[in-house]
């Protein structure tokens, strides 16, 4: 199953956010890339939400992120099964944080998050087991330093 994280945040926020977002999809690939867990998902993305210290606007920005579905991939035409989250935060309230501390602060609200996704899990996906070892490993990046270049 692929892993991704993609963010939709304010412009101050691009750098950091893409730092951590690479560094969760390449620590969570090694683990999750041949597993299947049923249904035929084979993707699942979290999106990181940080437009604004508005939780309107933000909500606004995450609508079509918590969903399942399908999309033809751009390259092969495949359909690819996807299921994804979104995760609002108070933009201004990680304006100042290490890519380390906005790690720590992300990978806790998603362990959060899994206990409650609020969409509609496939029925033959095997979300228990999928959410315990997305926990497992997300317990152990959120105290990992992310070394600054």
């Amino acid at each position: 199953m692929d892993i991704g994280v993609t963010c939709i945040v304010a412009g101050e926020l691009v750098a950091i956010c893409n730092t951590v977002a690479v560094f969760v999809e390449d620590s969570l690939r090694k683990v999750f890339d041949e597993r299947s867990f049923g249904s035929g998902v084979e993707q699942f993305v979290v999106a990181i939400v940080a437009v604004d210290s508005n939780g309107h606007a933000n909500e606004t920005f995450s609508k079509g992120q918590n969903s399942v579905g399908r999309f033809k991939h751009p390259i092969t035409a495949k359909s690819i099964k996807y299921m994804s989250l979104a995760i609002c935060f108070d933009a201004e309230k990680l304006m100042n944080l290490t890519s380390t501390k906005f790690l720590e602060v992300f990978c806790s609200e998603l362990l959060i998050r899994l206990d409650h996704p609020g969409i509609k899990i496939p029925k033959t996906f095997d979300y228990k087991e999928f959410s315990a070892q997305l926990k497992q490993h997300l317990e152990i990046l959120k105290r990992v330093e992310i070394v600054e270049n």
